[in-house]
């Protein structure tokens, strides 16, 4: 079975609504096997002719499907809203954070830790969600990306300019945070963590 995401529109009623849709393919080994849709999902927070655009996409151990996209809100800006699918396309929680200081507000990135608890990070801060998604804190770094280690600590880099990283325990204290300054604006867009917990 294969998963893909895709995001799109639809006319509903003369208006043009966006909204996301996660379509699970079921397909053989052989070359000449046929491709059959399995389950379609989509979502666009109850409004017909809001904003709502699938971003990123991972799956947990136990196949379950997480997707972050940036949806419209009720007060006509945009927030984070994360999203977990079982394998058969039922939606099992949705979580939105909107900011009250950025309104256009827009993730950037995600990750799951080794309790398929979600960190999301983007342009009105980071926070995290159990894996029930109950939000657990919430912290003032609007990162660009995000990485966790195996004992839950969160990494997230881009915010600001000059490289600047933060490191953050499995409970959003900060451990330490560092930057980088070139020869210019900089900025880091990417972040991994290795087998030994280093990023």
């Amino acid at each position: 079975m294969k998963t893909f995401l895709f995001t799109g529109r639809a006319t509903l009623c003369g208006a043009v609504t966006k909204f996301l849709w996660v379509v699970t393919l079921l397909s053989a080994v052989t070359a000449h096997a046929q491709i059959q849709q399995a389950w379609v999902v989509h979502y666009n927070n109850g409004i017909t002719n809001g904003t709502n655009a699938a971003l990123k996409m991972t799956l947990d151990s136990n196949g379950n499907i997480y997707v972050l996209s940036v949806s419209q809100n009720t007060n006509y800006g945009t927030g984070y809203a994360t999203i977990k699918y079982a394998p058969n396309g039922t939606q099992q929680w949705i979580s939105c954070f909107d900011s009250l200081s950025v309104s256009n507000a827009a993730p950037a990135a995600f990750a799951l830790d080794n309790s398929n608890n979600v960190i999301v990070t983007g342009n009105a801060g980071t926070v995290k969600y159990d894996d029930n998604g109950n939000q657990l804190w919430t912290a003032p770094y609007a990162g660009i990306a995000v990485a966790v280690d195996s004992i839950e600590n969160v990494y997230i880099t881009g915010y600001s300019t000059g490289f600047n990283t933060v490191k953050l325990t499995p409970s959003g204290s900060n451990v330490w945070q560092t930057s980088y300054t070139d020869v210019g604006p900089t900025m880091g867009e990417a972040i991994v963590v290795d087998s030994a917990d280093e990023r």
